[in-house]
């Protein structure tokens, strides 16, 4: 959904007609840490490699990484961060609201993908947007449990969005290498990725 608000779909309304405003959540509801700049740079640089490639970040904030390439497309459920996003990068395109719903419906395909996904644990990480994102994830043959954290159904989601030999460079916590709930995530992305460098910093992946 472009700019305009943050909105949530209500079932058996018209589109448009159907959408309502959503609470703003504070920083550690919507697990929003954002990324430093030196952090920012390194990973663009590793993941653009071209300048008409085509750059998504599924939980853009206020617009750190589109901003550093023309060619961007960030989602973000924040309505002002969205709003700071759009401020930042005015180049860019802007879809504010569910990621897990958009990715879902859209039909682009990208070169690369950077970001820092939202980081919420399992204990907070629920209702609706949790389901949506896992049902997502198991119709992409990643089957998490229920100590999965928000930040594991993004990287999922958005490698599914990459074009073959794409790119992705994300900011994850150490977790990645040893949580149990961790293993669908290498499991789903074994046919087109493989680890190329991990610390308490970022996970990158680079195309086989």
């Amino acid at each position: 959904m472009q700019s305009g608000g943050l909105f949530e779909w209500v079932e058996g309304t018209e589109s448009g007609l159907g959408m309502q405003p959503m609470k703003r959540l504070s920083q550690k509801e919507a697990g929003a840490y954002y990324t430093p700049d030196g952090v920012v740079a390194s990973l663009l640089k590793w993941a653009v490699r071209q300048d008409d490639e085509r750059l998504l970040d599924p939980s853009c904030g206020d617009g750190r990484f589109i901003a550093g390439h023309l060619n961007s497309v960030g989602i973000e459920q924040d309505f002002v961060a969205a709003r700071e996003a759009i401020a930042r990068a005015p180049w860019a395109l802007v879809h504010e609201g569910d990621f897990f719903v958009w990715a879902k419906s859209t039909h682009e395909r990208f070169e690369c993908a950077v970001g820092n996904p939202p980081f919420i644990r399992y204990q907070t990480f629920k209702g609706e947007t949790r389901e949506r994102a896992l049902s997502l994830c198991r119709e992409l043959e990643a089957d998490f449990n229920g100590l999965a954290s928000s930040w594991a159904p993004f990287l999922v989601a958005t490698a599914s969005l990459l074009k073959p030999g794409a790119r992705l460079a994300f900011v994850v916590p150490a977790e990645i290498g040893h949580a149990p709930y961790a293993a669908p995530i290498i499991s789903a992305g074994s046919d087109q990725a493989k680890c190329l460098q991990s610390n308490k910093k970022h996970q990158l992946f680079d195309p086989f």
